[in-house]
């Protein structure tokens, strides 16, 4: 009985190996990412050639989201569940730009919409379809006042001057 025992552990101590070296590892550097400089960059030109715009317009308004990795992998695990129970192969997602109703003062927001076909769409030069039969994501946050994104300020804070 104790053989089987040892048997059993060395087994299931084998097979939690062979799954954990067979993982994809994919924590390597991404292709598509940028340096902190050109995030800076955009950041800047974004405030300078259309934040000051909506400001003088509508107030103050936010300008940066946050999610937890936890709330994004989790959503992301809901799109590729839902995308294969309907055969989509390569689903996407796209951000939309929104803007919350008076109950939240009317703040700008993000929301996150799955996609379908990303693959044959780019082969064809066409951007990949909304996938409706998904349902979007929003509901993050985000520093107020808005932050500006400075990698020598890890909170991004800054003062607005309020006209």
């Amino acid at each position: 009985m104790k053989n089987h025992l040892k048997i059993l552990g060395l087994l299931v101590i084998t097979v939690a190996l062979f799954s954990f070296l067979n993982k994809e590892d994919k924590s390597e550097l991404p292709s598509k990412t940028i340096t902190h400089e050109a995030a800076k960059e955009m950041q800047d030109r974004y405030v300078e050639t259309r934040y000051e715009i909506i400001t003088s317009q509508l107030g103050p308004d936010t300008r940066e989201f946050y999610w937890s990795l936890e709330d994004l992998e989790q959503y992301l695990a809901y799109v590729k569940k839902e995308s294969q129970k309907q055969g989509v192969k390569n689903p996407g997602i796209r951000i939309y730009l929104g803007a919350y109703g008076e109950e939240k003062g009317g703040k700008t927001t993000l929301f996150f919409s799955p996609t379908k076909d990303v693959i044959s769409a780019e082969n064809k030069g066409e951007a990949p379809l909304n996938n409706y039969d998904i349902l979007p994501m929003n509901t993050g946050s985000g520093l107020w006042p808005p932050g500006s994104y400075d990698p020598g300020n890890p909170y991004g804070e800054e003062e607005i001057a309020l006209n």
